[in-house]
């Protein structure tokens, strides 16, 4: 998996995913919080083994020190 960003827009690339799986994308600024607590971002089901996921305007370049993860539900 490859995170990108392009502008405030976080672009996640997928390869070898799970066919018909829910990702979810999701944001913490705090690593020791339970991923229970993280703010989900974009969710997205795998139409193929490989596929891109978007968080539309989840960076924000003025608020350093956030994190990101990718979970499959």
């Amino acid at each position: 998996s490859i995170f990108s960003l392009l502008g405030t827009n976080l672009t996640l690339t997928v390869t070898n995913g799970i066919t018909n799986a829910v990702y979810t994308v999701l944001m913490s600024t705090n690593l020791s919080f339970p991923v229970t607590n993280w703010t989900t971002l974009a969710t997205g089901t795998a139409t193929g083994g490989s596929f891109t996921l978007t968080a539309t305007n989840a960076v924000n370049p003025a608020a350093p020190g956030r994190f990101y993860i990718l979970q499959e539900k």
